[in-house]
């Protein structure tokens, strides 16, 4: 159902992104930022021209909704409107990413509503649209077509074309969608408060599909394998229990199922006394099927799990390559690791660049970042960057369990441990 409403509309916005230059933009933090532009109307009664209004505050209510992008309020849009600010203007003091413009055409009873995305870094409209209707449908045509700006943005900016394309599929509405992109943002925050919210969503969209189901399960899995990780599991056996059936029962619903192979396969070597061949055999099944930037990210782990650091920087690379927008710097900071136990420090610098200077960065990279600066002899600038990953709630326990999660902890890997930690009491306190 939301599969069919979304493909005309996604294909022509997802080419014309990833037609942009690679070149990264120093912004404010991982989320691009959305101004809704008040809807212009023509031909509307004094009684009707609250529609057009009506129309900008649905679209910025809808797509607010989404927590992996920023949506500016509606004074920002009529401010915008009013003093007649042009594009640059509006990226310049608003750090706007993308601009929504909208008009809508009333002849007596019947209406034309048009939509477009402007890119503003690329400088162009990336997707037109437009809704003939009946006046009478006004409010049905304008949560449409915000539902489908929503969708194109969820897939383009956040989780790639091949998998959101999927996931689509496997809910009944836009609302249990983004409920689902929703909770996938909290999951992977991997904090207490992370898992607390994203608990609370997972059980409201268990209570809408009550039957076993793929999607549910795998997610379920996730659920269970950060709580057993995060220690806050109650009952470790039945959980543990629980998560095993999870994973075999996903495979066994749909046994082309390459996020459910994905997921064991990590979460089997990690949690369920799995081995290398296991785990490397689900992967291969979930890359025939077909990569994906989940399944890519996991692959990387898992290839550096089982000893093969270098293929597994390069599946995490490949992961990024899949997405414009690395919300959160999830993969981002996962690879940043990867290159610092490999290394590859220059690498660590070209791929950060200015998003190091990004307020929600992840602190792991945040933390990397200051013990290299304090190695080059800037001191200062490693005290600022330490700070920040301590504001962004850097642990030094998470941290050395990042280090101690490879099967074999060798004595380099150790002593690259030891002189980090090092380093970085001396930056500030360790705690």
């Amino acid at each position: 159902i939301v599969a069919a409403i979304i493909i005309s509309l996604f294909g022509a916005f997802y080419f014309a992104f990833n037609s942009k230059t690679d070149s990264k933009k120093l912004r404010a933090s991982s989320k691009p930022v959305i101004l809704v532009m008040p809807i212009k109307s023509s031909g509307l009664s004094e009684n009707q021209k609250g529609f057009a209004n009506g129309v900008t505050e649905s679209m910025i209510a809808t797509l607010s909704g989404y927590q992996a992008i920023k949506v500016l309020s509606s004074s920002t849009s009529f401010h915008a409107e009013k003093t007649k600010m042009i594009n640059k203007t509006i990226k310049d003091e608003f750090g706007v990413n993308y601009i929504i413009r909208g008009s809508m055409q009333v002849m007596g009873n019947n209406a034309r509503l048009n939509l477009e995305i402007t890119d503003l870094d690329a400088s162009k409209v990336s997707v037109s649209k437009k809704k003939d209707f009946k006046l009478d449908d006004i409010f049905k045509v304008q949560d449409e077509l915000s539902n489908e700006i929503l969708t194109t943005l969820q897939i383009s900016l956040g989780v790639g074309s091949v998998q959101g394309s999927n996931w689509t599929k496997d809910y009944n509405s836009m609302k249990d969608f983004n409920l689902f992109l929703n909770w996938r943002e909290e999951w992977r925050k991997f904090t207490k408060s992370g898992y607390i919210n994203s608990l609370r969503m997972f059980e409201e969209l268990k209570s809408s599909y009550p039957d076993e189901t793929r999607a549910i399960l795998v997610q379920e899995a996730w659920q269970l394998y950060q709580k057993l990780l995060l220690g806050l599991s109650k009952s470790k056996e039945k959980d543990m229990e629980r998560l095993n059936y999870s994973l075999d029962r996903a495979i066994e619903i749909d046994p082309v199922a390459r996020d459910a192979f994905a997921a064991r396969s990590i979460i089997g070597l990690r949690m369920l006394n799995g081995n290398c061949e296991e785990a490397l055999s689900d992967i291969a099944q979930a890359e025939e099927i077909g990569s994906t930037v989940d399944t890519l990210t996991i692959a990387g782990t898992v290839y550096e799990l089982c000893g093969d650091i270098k293929k597994g920087i390069e599946a995490k690379r490949n992961a990024l390559l899949l997405i414009p927008n690395d919300t959160g710097w999830f993969i981002t900071n996962s690879l940043v690791f990867s290159l610092y136990k490999d290394n590859q420090i220059d690498e660590i610098y070209k791929l950060l660049g200015d998003d190091i200077d990004a307020e929600d960065m992840r602190p792991t990279a945040l933390a990397l970042y200051a013990f290299l600066e304090y190695e080059k002899g800037n001191l200062k600038r490693a005290k600022q960057y330490y700070e920040r990953a301590k504001k962004n709630n850097f642990e030094k326990k998470k941290f050395e369990r990042q280090f101690r999660q490879f099967r074999e902890f060798n004595s380099h890997q150790k002593e690259l441990l030891e002189t980090t930690l090092k380093g970085l009491s001396i930056i500030g306190d360790l705690k």
